[in-house]
């Protein structure tokens, strides 16, 4: 979808559970990326919600993914497995937002402002200059290809690191936009 003859910006995220605290806080966070998607595209963002296997009754995520899907914000639940590795978790999850331009993880609970999505999708269409990471109340939106070209490097491995290094990067390299 374009918009003004530009191309909106997907965003894909995985809301990782904290399967110690009540699901509420997964709603908070839901019902936040839900107000950001209603001042943005709702087809042009994608909620991975993650769960460690085990830990939540179906009929709870079920509810969640059905929820958000029918208020038009695609949404889907993934059990993970606590055998797979770090690596393998992450991969498996973050692969299935194959179409986003940028990557963001949450922990439940956390919010995000309602014209985030927007925000960065005019900066990103103004073309001054490309960002690596743009931020909001603790939150990172990555640009895919940076998190792909260093995900695996040696000295990553993982998203978190990986994080935190084109963080570090991007800030040092004026890459980097708090919003």
């Amino acid at each position: 979808m374009n918009v003004d003859g530009k191309e909106t910006v997907n965003f894909g995220i995985v809301l990782y559970d904290t399967p110690s605290h009540d699901i509420s806080l997964m709603e908070k966070s839901l019902d936040s990326l839900l107000v950001a998607t209603n001042n943005y595209c709702k087809s042009k963002v994608g909620v991975m919600m993650s769960f460690v296997a085990g830990t939540r009754k179906i009929s709870e995520t079920l509810h969640l993914s059905n929820f958000y899907s029918t208020e038009g914000v695609w949404c889907r639940g993934c059990d993970q497995s606590k055998d797979l590795d770090n690596e393998k978790r992450e991969t498996e999850i973050f692969q299935q937002l194959f179409f986003a331009h940028f990557f963001i993880s949450m922990q439940s609970g956390q919010t995000l402002d309602p014209m985030f999505f927007s925000n960065v999708d005019k900066i990103v269409n103004a073309q001054e200059k490309e960002f690596v990471v743009f931020e909001n109340n603790g939150i990172y939106a990555l640009l895919k290809s940076a998190v792909r070209s260093y995900y695996f490097n040696d000295q990553c491995g993982s998203y978190k690191k990986t994080e935190s290094f084109l963080i570090d990067e991007s800030k040092s390299r004026g890459l980097y936009r708090s919003l």
